[in-house]
């Protein structure tokens, strides 16, 4: 699986990344699940979900993300496992969250759920 990425404009206060989104039903409803950010939404279909987490929850984040300094949104986003660039500093690495097997790790589901997860490619533009 390929490695997500995370690309922060500091001053723009805009990030694009590709990482890891997690889909599956839970209690008849479609969740959309970024492990990498710890981040979910849910809606009644796959599509409404995704759309609910990168238009509204990832976007959220990011939002209050900017509000802090560069070192603080540095020591955030490495406690979910991003790595900084050590030449390119605007630049973050994380490993996928799925195994060999294709399983979701760190996150608690019954072992019936039917998990599918993808990589998705977002730009954030945050509104301040």
């Amino acid at each position: 699986m390929a490695q997500e990425k995370l690309s922060i404009d500091f001053r723009g206060k805009s990030a694009t990344m590709l990482i890891l989104v997690a889909e599956f039903v839970d209690n008849g409803h479609f969740v959309a699940f970024s492990p990498s950010l710890n981040l979910s939404a849910y809606g009644s279909s796959k599509q409404e979900a995704a759309k609910m987490l990168f238009e509204d929850v990832v976007t959220d984040y990011f939002d209050n993300l900017f509000k802090l300094n560069e070192a603080e949104i540095s020591a955030e986003l490495a406690t979910h496992g991003w790595k900084r660039g050590k030449f390119i500093r605007k630049r973050f690495t994380n490993s996928p969250h799925v195994d060999s097997k294709g399983i979701l790790q760190n996150f608690n589901l019954p072992m019936e759920t039917k998990v599918t997860h993808h990589m998705m490619d977002e730009e954030i533009t945050t509104a301040a």
